[in-house]
């Protein structure tokens, strides 16, 4: 079990060249979601504290302290899903190792409640993409999250 547990710390390692405690140090503090939600939806119709309970369910079902996450409201877009332009949110959520097909499915479920409970979506108009970001290619405080870990 502990083996299945530190393979993915090991090839993270391995992968930029960290010895076993950076790479520790990498999966565990250094993911940094990044939450982009644009919506058809007026401003008004999105609640003040929005993106408080994103960040707040995202922190737990990441795992991850509020601190790291980052959230951007885009209300009044214009946007059509399926040809149709009644009320849809699009989510995009990108983070350092964070997401697994199991964990997409927990992060989407959660999602989608407060979309429905917030925004009075329909889970069908709740859409959301997971992108899944290498250290190299993720700056923060004048430099990359890998360069940060050497």
């Amino acid at each position: 079990m502990v083996c299945i547990t530190l393979r993915p710390l090991l090839l993270v390692g391995r992968r930029f060249g960290l010895g076993f405690e950076r790479a520790i140090h990498l999966s565990s503090s250094r993911k940094m979601p990044m939450v982009r939600v644009a919506t058809n939806l007026p401003d008004k119709d999105v609640p003040a504290n929005f993106e408080e309970r994103l960040t707040d369910i995202l922190a737990d079902s990441m795992k991850k302290p509020k601190a790291r996450i980052a959230v951007e409201v885009m209300a009044g877009q214009r946007i059509t899903h399926g040809a149709s332009r009644n009320p849809v949110v699009i989510i995009k959520i990108e983070a350092i190792g964070a997401m697994s097909p199991e964990d997409n499915i927990r992060h989407t479920q959660k999602v989608t409640e407060l979309c429905q409970e917030t925004l009075k979506l329909p889970k069908d108009k709740v859409v959301i993409s997971f992108y899944d970001l290498k250290p190299t290619h993720v700056g923060n405080n004048g430099t990359t999250v890998a360069a940060a870990t050497l």
